[in-house]
């Protein structure tokens, strides 16, 4: 005999509702589905930019923006690509930091697993230019 509170069907949930929850106990033997985390409330997923520029020989800063997903902790990966040389990711915060060391444009890819292994990802940039140099006295007539 089906359990008459069964929901059968492909409706959106309406948002924040989780479909693990359980009203009341469930009998022995009961089936107690699992959905997939797109149903409840979706992967995580880094916000795709051309983030900040870097300097050689300047401290660099820059955190990963992030939606989505089913919660902390969450772990950031490197996936393709690179990091400038210099730089290099916090895998708990997503955060980059360091000193670059090396010009050019560095396209790489982070991946971000949350609490529940929902996996998202997204494609960056980061373009360094070298240190301008003022050379001394220049500008200045003798």
């Amino acid at each position: 005999m089906a359990n008459p509170l069964s929901y059968v069907g492909f409706l959106p949930l309406p948002s924040g509702l989780n479909p693990n929850f359980q009203p009341f106990p469930q009998p022995a033997g009961a089936l107690v589905a699992s959905f997939p985390s797109f149903l409840t409330g979706g992967v995580p997923t880094p916000l795709s930019a051309t983030i900040a520029p870097a300097t050689i020989g300047s401290p660099y800063t820059a955190t990963i923006q992030l939606t989505g997903g089913q919660g902390p902790p969450y772990t950031y990966t490197i996936t393709a690509g690179s990091l400038p040389p210099g730089i290099t990711i916090n895998t708990s915060t997503g955060q980059l930091s360091g000193t670059a060391t090396s010009p050019g444009s560095y396209t790489f890819e982070i991946t971000v697993t949350d609490s529940k292994n929902g996996k998202g990802k997204g494609t960056f940039n980061i373009t360094v230019s070298s240190a301008t140099t003022v050379p001394p006295n220049s500008g200045f007539l003798s």
